[in-house]
């Protein structure tokens, strides 16, 4: 789902990390959030999930 302008301009997602769906927003500025977290960078992001690495490096070309 795109959002445009309420509150941010931002894309959710679902993907499969640690065996379970988790519900991601990706958000202006390389920053992302985890359903029910706060915005974080996606350093933050890879310490927390290091197996989405992949999916970090997609979004960065």
């Amino acid at each position: 789902m795109i959002r445009a302008y309420f509150p941010w301009p931002s894309v959710w997602t679902t993907i499969k990390l640690n065996k379970k769906q988790v519900r991601i927003k990706l958000l202006p500025e390389q920053k992302i959030q985890v359903e029910g977290g706060i915005p974080m960078s996606q350093k933050d992001f890879l310490n927390g999930y290091p197996e989405a690495e992949t999916l970090i490096q997609k979004l960065n070309n």
